[in-house]
């Protein structure tokens, strides 16, 4: 992808690109590595056409207040039994990273945002959400502040195309886009010469915040324009089987693709009673490793669920 992203800004030019991926960090790393591709020092692209969808609508709407981010202590002031103790771990550049909710509020604040990011009429909303929505609403109004979800909404409702007018948008990490988000997407697509949507249906994690694959996978398009990465360099012969049978038999709608692993037989182990609240037998096992040498890396859903790891080792 970075070397495609190099092509078509040397082609077009620099502004004619909008690179964007759920997180700040990943987009960069393309446009990054799309630099290496061509030998250069700064991307090829212009940095203001390189970030979150969440931030790019951020600038498009003139920089808006976060209700959520600066506004909680006066909402909970204002709606004590609906306080937010948590801004659901959401920034510009991490959207909604953590499962935090933990309040009432919190809860329904979560739920409000999914029920909007999976475009879901409100007359089907739970009547506590809707209940909720309606005194949040109003708070938004009287403070002329806006909520992350509104970013992608406000956009979707306000904006003809992607900020700069883009000629061509990639977009990464796209399997784990709300609809709400894909449909903003190709609402701006319409205004582009076309669009690059990288992304693996099978590996959509962020079903929390309402991402859902269907999103990524409906409308379908024809074979001839999609391209297939049918060589892994990073899994091993026997994670890469496990992995397929598991998602082969869990998952009935999925895009059928070549997955072939690197030439590493490697292994498959469960720790039974692990988990990422009870970590002690997870670490006891890793000293194995770490005697041996050999470097671990800890992979989880949410960063939340590796606090705990930190805390013990």
């Amino acid at each position: 992808m970075s070397k495609h992203i190099a092509d078509l800004a040397t082609k077009y030019g620099p502004r004619a690109l909008t690179v964007a991926s759920y997180t700040r960090t990943a987009s960069h790393e393309i446009a990054d590595a799309a630099a290496k591709a061509i030998g250069a020092d700064e991307p090829p692209v212009d940095r203001q056409h390189i970030g979150t969808l969440h931030s790019l609508c951020f600038h498009a709407l003139g920089r808006p207040v976060i209700a959520e981010k600066k506004l909680r202590k006066e909402w909970n002031e204002s709606a004590q039994y609906y306080a937010l103790t948590s801004d659901g771990g959401a920034d510009l550049d991490n959207p909604m990273d953590e499962n935090t909710a933990s309040s009432l509020g919190d809860k329904l604040f979560q739920q409000y945002n999914v029920l909007r990011s999976r475009m879901v009429p409100r007359e089907m909303w739970p009547e506590s959400v809707a209940g909720f929505a309606r005194l949040w609403e109003d708070f938004k109004y009287q403070h002329d502040a806006m909520d992350f979800t509104d970013l992608i909404a406000r956009a979707l409702r306000d904006t003809d195309t992607a900020p700069g007018s883009p000629r061509i948008g990639i977009y990464d990490e796209t399997q784990d886009f709300t609809l709400l988000q894909l449909a903003l997407v190709r609402k701006w697509a319409k205004r582009m010469d076309y669009i690059l949507l990288a992304g693996d249906d099978d590996q959509c994690i962020y079903f929390f915040t309402g991402a859902n694959p269907d999103a990524f996978l409906d409308p379908p398009i024809d074979d001839d324009h999609k391209i297939i990465l049918c060589q892994s360099y990073r899994v091993p012969r026997s994670v890469q089987a496990y992995a397929q049978r598991w998602i082969e038999s869990n998952v009935r709608r999925r895009e059928p693709k070549e997955y072939r692993p690197r030439d590493v037989e490697g292994e498959v182990r469960h720790l039974y009673h692990a988990t990422y609240r009870h970590v002690v037998p997870l670490l006891a096992d890793m000293r194995q490793y770490l005697e041996q040498g050999k470097t671990i890396m800890f992979l989880a859903p949410c960063g939340y669920m590796l606090k705990q790891i930190g805390r013990a080792s």
